[in-house]
C-alpha cells in the first residue's frame, strides 16, 4: 500500500505541476513513511518541503495543490489529506481502501509479495562453502537457513539468484583428511596404526574407512603412500561432500553450483590471478615468501600468497576465485561468512581493488555464533554421547520448519540462543508453531463452511461493507505490508524481517479469532449460517492472510500445513 500511496503522490505531482506551470528539472523521488502517531493518518509525506526551494515557493502553498490533486484522482481510497506542520501531508485510506488489498492478494496468489525492485540483476549468492571434511554444524545450518532465505528473498524481490557452493577440497586440511582415514583404514584391517591429536578424531572417519574396506579390500595396504593417500583424499572428500549434499537437501536446500577450489588450480586461475597482481606491483618476494601488498588498500598488514615451501595459501585461490566471480558478469556478489571470517573481509575487498574491480559489488554478511540449549542450560558441542553439533542431528531433534524460523528469528549479526525445548512444543509458545497454526486454523474455517453447506468463491470480488470492525481493517494492513516487507528483506540484506512481519500477522490474526464479546461468545464467526455474506467477507479475508502466511512461510524455506494439532488450541483442520 505504500507503494500505491508513493504512485499517487507521483501522479498527484505530475498533474499539479502541470496545472501550476512549476518548472522541475528533476523529478523528485517521493519519500512515503508511516508516521508513530496515529492521529497523523496512515501515511505521510515531506514532498512539499522537498519541492520548496527549486520551486521558490511556500511549502504549504505546494502541499495544497499536491492535496487537491490526490482528492481528485483516487476519491474511493484516500478519505483525507490533511496539511500538518510547515508542509507535511498526511493520509488517511477509507475502509474500502484497505481492504481492496484482500481482493489484489487473492487475485495474485502466490505472487503476492513479489516485486521487480531487482530489476532482473544477476546476483551470486554464495554461502555455507565448508571444507568436505566432515559434517556440517549447527553454525553451517544458520548460515544455511540465512542464505537460502535470503536467495528466495532475492528472487521474490525481481533478482536472477545463483546460490554457490565453494568447495575448499585442496590444501592442508585435505592432506589431514586423506591421512585420518588412511589410518582408520588400516586400524580396521588389523594393522598398527596411530592417528596424530591434530587429525580428524570423528567416528565419522572410522565410518568412511570402514565402507572402503568394504568396498575394497586391502587394496590401498597394497600401493605406495604417497598414492594411497591421494586417491583416499579424493574418495574421502567425494563421499562427505555427497553426505553434506544430502543434508543440505533435507533442509530444502539445493545449490545452483558447486565450485571446486580444485579448479582454481587446473584452470591455472590462481596462477593467472597473482600474475595480475605482480604486473601491477602488489606484490613482492621477502622472507622466501610471496606477500599481497594489501596495506596499500587499507589493511592492517601485508598477507602471504605463497609460503616460503612454494605452497600457495588459502588467500591465493580466494583471490582466484573473487577474481573468476567478477568474471561471469554478476552485478552483485554476496558472500555469507561465519563471524570468525570478520578480518578476511578487507584482504579480500583490498584484493579485489588491486586486481582493478568494483570492491563495492561485493557484499559480506556475516552470521554470528549459535548456542543450544535444552532444560535453559547450554548444550556441550561435540560428538559425545547426549551432545551434538551436527546439522543433521539438528533436523533430526526439531525438524527442519522449526531450526529454519529460528535461526531467522533474529539478525544474522547477533549471536543466537536456541532454544531446543521450545523448539519441539506443539503450542502456540513456539513461534514457528504459531505463525503455521494461524494457516491452518483457516483452512479449517473452509472445511466448517463445506460442512454447513456454505459456498465460498474466493475469487469474487469482496463486499467491503460486510467488514467494518477495526479488526478486520487492521488485517487487510498486515496483509498489504508483505510486498514492502520483501523488498526490505532484499534491499538490505535481512531476512530476519520477514519472520517478524508473520508473527505480526499471525498474532494479529489469532486476536481477531479468539475476540470475544461481553458475554463470552465470539465477536468474529468465521462461518455463521445465519449471516452468509456477512461470513464469505470474512473468510475472503482470511484466506488472504492464509495466502499470505503461506507466501512468507515459502521465502523462509518453511511449510505450511493445513492440518495441525496444538495441545492449548486443539486441532486445526
Amino acid at each position: 500500500m505504500r507503494e500505491k500511496i508513493r504512485e499517487i503522490i507521483s501522479g498527484a505531482l505530475r498533474k499539479a505541476s502541470a496545472e501550476a506551470g512549476w518548472n522541475l528539472p528533476d523529478f523528485p523521488s517521493v519519500e512515503v513513511e508511516i508516521p508513530r502517531e496515529k492521529s497523523h493518518g496512515d501515511f505521510a509525506t515531506n514532498l512539499a518541503m522537498t519541492l520548496a526551494k527549486p520551486l521558490k515557493s511556500n511549502p504549504r502553498k505546494i502541499a495544497e495543490a499536491l492535496r487537491g490533486a490526490v482528492l481528485a484522482s483516487v476519491p474511493e481510497l484516500v478519505e483525507s489529506v490533511e496539511i500538518a506542520g510547515p508542509g507535511f501531508l498526511n493520509f488517511r485510506l477509507k475502509k474500502s481502501g484497505w481492504l481492496s488489498v484482500v481482493d489484489r492478494a487473492v487475485a495474485e496468489g502466490k505472487a503476492y509479495g513479489w516485486t521487480n525492485t531487482g530489476g532482473d540483476k544477476k546476483v551470486l549468492l554464495e554461502f555455507v562453502s565448508a571444507n568436505p571434511t566432515g559434517p556440517l554444524h549447527v553454525g553451517h545450518a544458520r548460515i544455511a537457513a540465512v542464505g537460502d532465505a535470503l536467495a528466495r528473498l532475492l528472487s521474490s524481490a525481481g533478482y536472477a539468484v545463483t546460490k554457490e557452493f565453494y568447495v575448499n577440497d585442496t590444501g592442508l586440511q585435505m592432506q589431514l583428511l586423506a591421512r585420518s582415514i588412511l589410518v582408520r583404514y588400516q586400524q580396521h584391517l588389523g594393522r598398527e596404526a596411530v592417528l596424530p591429536e591434530d587429525h580428524y578424531q570423528g567416528e565419522y572417519v572410522k565410518e568412511l574407512a570402514a565402507r572402503i574396506a568394504k568396498e575394497e579390500g586391502e587394496k590401498y595396504l597394497k600401493m605406495p603412500e604417497a598414492v594411497a593417500l591421494e586417491e583416499l583424499g579424493q574418495r574421502g572428500c567425494a563421499l562427505l561432500l555427497a553426505a553434506i549434499r544430502e543434508d543440505l537437501a533435507a533442509f530444502g536446500l539445493v545449490f545452483d553450483t558447486y565450485y571446486s577450489e580444485k579448479n582454481l588450480y587446473k584452470e591455472k586461475l590462481v596462477e593467472q590471478a597473482l600474475q595480475e597482481l605482480q604486473e601491477k606491483n602488489f606484490l613482492e618476494e621477502k622472507d622466501k615468501a610471496l606477500w599481497f601488498r594489501s596495506t596499500n588498500f587499507g589493511d592492517e598488514k601485508d598477507r602471504v600468497v605463497r609460503r616460503e615451501n612454494g605452497v600457495h595459501t588459502y588467500f591465493a585461490s580466494d583471490i582466484a576465485y573473487h577474481r573468476d566471480k567478477y568474471k561471469r558478469g554478476f552485478d552483485l556478489l554476496i558472500d555469507i561468512w561465519g563471524a570468525d571470517h570478520h578480518g578476511y573481509i578487507p584482504r579480500v575487498k583490498a584484493a579485489i581493488t588491486a586486481l582493478g574491480l568494483d570492491a563495492e559489488l561485493l557484499k559480506v554478511q556475516l552470521v554470528q555464533f549459535v548456542n543450544l540449549l535444552r532444560g535453559g542450560e547450554r548444550v556441550a558441542m561435540g560428538k559425545r554421547s547426549g551432545t551434538f553439533d551436527t546439522l543433521r542431528d539438528l533436523i533430526d531433534e526439531v525438524g527442519t520448519d522449526a531450526a529454519r524460523f529460528i535461526f531467522l528469528l533474529r539478525s544474522a549479526d547477533s549471536t543466537l540462543d536456541f532454544d531446543l525445548d521450545l523448539a519441539k512444543k506443539k503450542t502456540l509458545e513456539n513461534p514457528v508453531f504459531y505463525v503455521q497454526y494461524a494457516h491452518a486454523r483457516i483452512h479449517s474455517f473452509f472445511a466448517k463452511a463445506r460442512e454447513v453447506g456454505l459456498s465460498v468463491d474466493v475469487a469474487a470480488p469482496l463486499d467491503p461493507t460486510k467488514l467494518v470492525a477495526d479488526e478486520e481493517i487492521a488485517l487487510a494492513r498486515e496483509i498489504s505490508r508483505l510486498p514492502e516487507v520483501i523488498a526490505a528483506c532484499a534491499r538490505g540484506l535481512e531476512p530476519h524481517l520477514l519472520p517478524h512481519y508473520l508473527l505480526d500477522l499471525a498474532r494479529t490474526f489469532h486476536s481477531y479469532y479468539t475476540a470475544r464479546d461481553e458475554a463470552g461468545a465470539p465477536r468474529f464467526k468465521a462461518v455463521d449460517a445465519a449471516a452468509p455474506e456477512v461470513s464469505r467477507a470474512r473468510l475472503k479475508l482470511a484466506w488472504a492472510v492464509a495466502l499470505v502466511l503461506r507466501n512468507g512461510l515459502e521465502c523462509l524455506g518453511v511449510s505450511a500445513p493445513e492440518r495441525m494439532e496444538s495441545a492449548e488450541a486443539g486441532t486445526a483442520d
